[in-house]
Order: structure tokens, then C-alpha cells, then sequence
């Protein structure tokens, strides 16, 4: 059975170790009177009612008071530490007995030899113990390593997560730089079609007032001549009606003139009209260039964002192999476990309580492996026990 030691006025726990390792505590005098002990941690007893600890034995002080029970090799390291002394009366709790701390310890003839064997086994036992105590810490570094190793595949994971929300970021603003170009082109094809129906509007305007200057011309040309036919014929059939006819003839010319210097100002608006004509086909052609223009800007980022998507694809790769990584390392550790196990020899219980924190392990590494977005918080089974080195023995001064 396994036991674990409470010291009295702490919640520090020391174990589990069997009854012998537990007994060679209180030989050692480091299990004192009031502290508790228990095999599963939630019923808990004092110490002296474990018959296999022998703590039988009350110590009468020279004060009047008394300590114990306590195991009789434990009085000889307080004789030997000089917190007793060796003609200190002591009482047995179990028969009643009444001695001296040196007549319990005077070893009798026969049983010196049976007192050397039980040392020894104290010693092996105490051998067996650091030997368990050295592979639990050498266990609890490959763990301590293995954490190590999950927080750096965290660490990674949580970069190429950040990459990869930086290049959506960039592909995002990619198509938004797209977009707007492509509305800069469709304003531009707009504003080219207006500027060609512009041009062709007025270049029509021009035509028909070109029409129109021309056919008020000939009639007034037409006009004229009619006049000076029929003035001719009046001039022979009325002299007296000469004057009035020179001056009609007068204001004929003179409308004659106005008509011909209303031909001559639309001819002249005609390379005006033929010069907006080619300003507008100059603008339809910077409207070409600008087009084509934004067109290799579109080109471009259509580039860039194939860019960006191989980029995503070499993280994503990248995060893949780093998974792989963890599995083959887990693979290693789980390895070399096993052949820890196959080379120790150790006692069962102990051998167990590796195999159930091995158990604990790997189900850890796979949640970790899983989640991949929370820190590792790994526990081993029940709580690590305190190295037995930090036990010391309790003061009676």
C-alpha cells in the first residue's frame, strides 16, 4: 500500500511511498508525532496509528513535559543530534514498558546481527528510493522539454497565423486599389463618349450654319439680280423714275455686300469648326492612353495578388510540416520511454505511476496538437510530490 505523509500545520504532502519507505522516514526521525499520513489523500490519521511505523515510544523531557510517540531508532538521532539524552526515561504507548533511551538502544548479543541486516535493508531501501526519486526528475525534464517544444510550434503556429492575416490584409486592399481603377476607367470611357458627342455635335452645328450662310447667299444673290433685271426694265419705260431706282439699286448692292460678307464669316468659322474637331479627337486619344494605362495598373495587381496567394500557400506548407515535426518528436519521447521502462528496474507501483504519467502525457500533447490556440497547461496526474531531501527531521529543543 501506499502512503503519503502531511506534516502537521502545512499542506505540504510528501509520497507516495510504501509502508517500508514511509517506516525508514520515522526510524530517520522525520516523521514527528503530529503529522498525518493516508493512503488516498482524503481520510487522514496521525502517524503513530500506523502500526507498521513502530512509533511506540514517549520521551518523559527534563521539563516535566513529553513528546512522542516516536519510533526507537528515531530516539537515537535525537541522542546523536544532543536534543536527548541517553538516560531520558521513555515509556512504550503499546506495553506500558518504562526505560532509558540507552537500555532500548543497548543492542543485545543475538540481535546485533538482525539490527546490521536491518540497516542494510534501511540502506538499500533508502538507495531504491533516490534511484526512483532521480528517474521521476529526469521524467519531469523530458516533460519540461517536451512543453518547451509545444510552445515553440505554438510560437510558430501563431506567426503563420499572422502572416497569413497580413497577406489577406494586402489582398484586400489589392482589390480595393483594382476597384477603383476599374471605376476610374468606366468615369473615363464616360467621359471620353461625352467628349465624342460633344465633337460630333458641334461639328454638326457648324455644318448646318455653314448650309445656312450658303443658301441665304444665293438667294440674296438671286434676289439681286431679279431687281436688277426689273430696274433695267423700268429705267426704259421711266426716266423720272431713275433716281429712285439707282437708289434701290444702291441698297440692293448694299444687302449684296452684307450677304456676301456673312458667306465669307461662316467660311472662316469653318477651320474653327474643323480645329474643335481635332482638339476632340486629341482628347479621345489621351483617353486611349489613360485606358490602356490603367489597364497595365490592373495587370499588375492582378500579379501582385497571385503573389500574395503563393505566399499564403508557402505558410500554409510551412504550418503543415511544423505539425508533422510535433508528431515525429511526440513519436521520439513516447521512444524513448519505453525503452527507459524496458531498462529500469523498478517496483511495480512505481513502474505504474510511470506509465500513468506517460498515459497523461501524451493525452496533453494531443489536446495541445488539437486546440492549437491556448497555451499549454499541462498537469501530470496528481500533484508532484516534494523531493524526500527537503523532509527534515523535526527540533525537540
Amino acid at each position: 500500500m501506499n502512503w503519503y505523509l502531511k506534516k502537521a500545520g502545512s499542506e505540504t504532502l510528501y509520497g507516495p511511498v510504501d509502508e517500508t519507505k514511509l517506516e525508514a522516514w520515522a526510524a530517520d526521525g522525520r516523521v514527528a508525532p503530529d503529522d498525518l499520513v493516508s493512503p488516498d489523500r482524503r481520510q487522514w490519521k496521525p502517524a503513530p496509528q500506523v502500526p507498521a511505523l513502530n512509533m511506540e515510544w514517549v520521551v518523559s523531557l527534563a521539563g516535566g513535559g513529553q513528546f512522542g510517540p516516536l519510533h526507537a531508532l528515531a530516539l537515537r538521532e535525537f541522542v546523536r543530534g544532543g536534543e536527548l539524552r541517553p538516560e531520558a526515561t521513555i515509556r512504550s504507548s503499546k506495553s506500558g514498558r518504562t526505560t532509558t533511551i540507552a537500555d532500548l538502544l543497548a543492542p543485545a548479543p543475538e540481535s546485533a546481527a538482525k539490527e546490521r541486516e536491518a540497516q542494510v535493508q534501511v540502506e538499500a531501501a533508502r538507495k531504491a528510493a533516490g534511484e526512483a526519486e532521480a528517474r521521476a526528475r529526469q521524467a519531469a525534464a523530458e516533460l519540461k522539454t517536451l512543453q518547451e517544444q509545444l510552445a515553440r510550434a505554438a510560437q510558430e503556429r501563431d506567426q503563420a497565423r499572422q502572416h497569413a492575416e497580413e497577406a489577406d490584409t494586402q489582398v484586400r486592399e489589392w482589390k480595393d486599389k483594382a476597384a477603383r481603377a476599374e471605376a476610374s476607367a468606366k468615369t473615363l470611357a464616360e467621359k471620353l463618349a461625352a467628349a465624342q458627342g460633344d465633337a460630333k455635335e458641334a461639328a454638326a452645328r457648324s455644318t448646318a450654319e455653314l448650309k445656312a450662310a450658303q443658301g441665304n447667299a444665293k438667294e440674296a444673290v438671286a434676289r439681286s439680280a431679279a431687281e436688277l433685271k426689273a430696274a433695267q426694265d423700268l429705267a426704259t419705260q421711266a426716266a423720272a423714275e431713275a433716281t429712285a431706282l439707282r437708289e434701290q439699286l444702291t441698297r440692293t448692292r448694299q444687302e449684296k455686300d452684307q450677304a456676301l460678307q456673312k458667306a465669307e464669316q461662316a467660311a472662316a468659322a469653318a477651320p474653327e469648326a474643323e480645329k474643335r474637331a481635332a482638339q476632340a479627337e486629341k482628347g479621345a486619344a489621351e483617353a486611349r492612353e489613360t485606358m490602356q494605362r490603367q489597364a497595365g495598373e490592373l495587370q499588375k495587381a492582378a500579379e501582385q495578388l497571385a503573389t500574395a496567394r503563393a505566399e499564403i500557400q508557402k505558410w500554409k506548407t510551412h504550418s503543415q510540416r511544423a505539425r508533422v515535426a510535433a508528431e515525429a518528436e511526440k513519436a521520439q519521447q513516447a521512444a524513448k520511454a519505453q525503452s527507459a521502462e524496458a531498462s529500469a528496474m523498478v517496483p511495480r507501483e512505481q513502474l505504474e505511476e510511470a506509465q500513468r504519467r506517460i498515459a497523461h502525457l501524451e493525452r496533453s500533447y494531443k489536446q495541445a496538437m488539437q486546440t492549437m490556440n491556448r497555451s499549454l497547461a499541462a498537469r501530470v496526474g496528481e500533484s508532484q510530490a516534494t523531493p524526500p531531501e527537503q523532509l527534515r527531521r523535526r527540533d525537540i529543543a
